[in-house]
């Protein structure tokens, strides 16, 4: 182990050697704000969900159920990964939620290591080094990992299956396929939005075996080992609930969310009612189908808009509000800012502005904002740098990339009126891979691939 050290400190240029033990420190001094919630662990509950998870996780510890007796439905509309993820903290270190916490910042560290990984497969150490500090310097990932929510640890699994079939195709050896497929299994059973992740990332492989080997039975055993390995975990999830409530379905999240956020969003929008309002309309309808297609029906631009808002809020990945009240303990005076902007309401995001900074009290909440947006900004114009470049690169980091783009761009409009920036957690470690490769030409990476096989 000395040995190598020595020799990557050999090899590695200074500026890249001095890169990487600052990221290293700088990951792990970003633990130190779990004081935050060892003092205030109320700050890292976030509504609903929070509560939903802890009472599931609970009853697994008490009688090995998966039940929240407050709200039956959760059980089907819930899978079981973060439950039990839970569950397992609880039973070893007791129920507290700085513990929760603590492991999860120490898997985001994890999910910057594969960060780092997968740039410097795709492009050498400096788009490894790029990639790990664009991940690293995340408010949006940093923030949410503090809350007790499923988005970290399925950004970890999704990010560590990334890397095992990056290395599939690179290598050609069965098991990073296995452990691909089955790492994103796992990831879908902490949040059923991996199943189509599942579907977009077969299809891409048996193109990909097609076109490389023209072998049929070569594509037919890879593609096979995949879908099962990526299925194994999740079919038996899909029984249980046929057998306990009759619904063949991994979760019933999607059409929860359909019903609670797409259409009473636009429902609220096209009736100037609030969002409470139209849900209670959507509940106490005659015929619910029917009434529910003649929302769509009669206000189709209304929801196409609310999809497009929810996206933007999603994609841009600040909710400075919630890091102030985590960090701070309480909301800005000045709120709806951003809102006011991804609705096109730009004199209202001027005025915002404005007392924002004439308000010293909110002068925080404009320097969060700041941050927030930058780092955005920066990022999304060195993921079209890297996009391009990586296309322009060897077929296999073209596969890589393509897939890539596909992924991150599900993750981030699936939401769609519901979006917020938590559900973007999953995307950034993809937006960040693609960002390293935005300082390495095409013939650099190239070269970096061809000595590395």
């Amino acid at each position: 182990m000395n040995n190598r050290f020595r020799g990557w400190w050999v090899d590695t240029p200074r500026a890249q050697r001095w890169a990487s033990l600052l990221l290293i420190l700088f990951l792990f001094a970003r633990i130190s704000v779990v004081r935050v919630i060892y003092v205030h662990p109320e700050r890292a509950l976030f509504a609903y969900d929070t509560r939903y998870y802890l009472e599931l996780a609970h009853n697994l510890l008490a009688d090995g159920t998966f039940e929240a007796p407050s709200y039956p439905e959760q059980s089907l509309v819930r899978t079981p990964g973060y439950a039990a993820f839970l569950a397992v903290i609880f039973k070893l270190f007791g129920d507290a939620p700085y513990i929760v916490v603590l492991i999860q910042l120490l898997i985001t560290i994890g999910t910057c290591g594969l960060v780092y990984a997968i740039g410097k497969c795709l492009g050498g150490n400096k788009a490894g080094l790029v990639a790990g500090w664009v991940y690293a310097i995340n408010p949006n990932s940093f923030f949410w990992g503090m809350t007790i929510l499923s988005g970290t640890l399925f950004s970890f699994l999704l990010t560590f299956a990334s890397y095992h079939f990056l290395r599939f195709i690179q290598k050609s050896r069965g098991h990073n396929l296995v452990l691909s497929g089955a790492l994103l299994g796992l990831a879908t059973l902490v949040r059923p939005v991996g199943l189509l992740v599942i579907f977009i990332w077969v299809l891409l492989l048996t193109i990909w075996q097609f076109r490389s080997s023209g072998q049929k039975r070569a594509m037919l055993v890879h593609v096979g080992l995949f879908t099962v390995a990526s299925t194994a975990l999740i079919l038996p999830w899909f029984i249980r609930n046929y057998v306990k409530h009759g619904e063949f379905t991994l979760g019933t999240s999607g059409s929860v969310t359909f019903d609670a956020y797409h259409l009473a969003a636009t429902l609220a929008s096209a009736k100037d009612i609030s969002i409470e309002d139209a849900r209670y309309e959507i509940a106490v309808a005659e015929d619910q189908v029917a009434f529910r297609k003649q929302i769509l029906v009669d206000y189709p631009l209304i929801f196409i808009q609310e999809q497009a808002y929810g996206t933007a809020k999603t994609v841009m990945g600040i909710e400075h509000g919630f890091w102030m009240q985590m960090f701070w303990g309480r909301m800005p005076e000045s709120s709806g800012v951003l809102v006011n902007l991804l609705r096109g309401d730009i004199r209202g995001f001027f005025k915002g502005f404005l007392n924002m900074v004439e308000n010293s009290s909110d002068l925080l909440n404009l320097i969060l904002i700041l941050i927030g947006a930058g780092h955005s900004l920066v990022m999304f114009g060195l993921v079209m740098m890297g996009v391009i470049r990586g296309l322009k690169s060897s077929r296999q980091n073209k596969l890589w990339v393509i897939l890539m783009v596909l992924t991150v761009v599900y993750i981030v409009v699936v939401p769609g009126a519901r979006g917020a920036s938590r559900f973007r957690i999953a995307a950034d470690p993809g937006f960040a891979t693609l960002a390293g490769l935005s300082l390495i030409k095409g013939e650099e990476t190239k070269g970096t691939l061809v000595e590395q096989q």
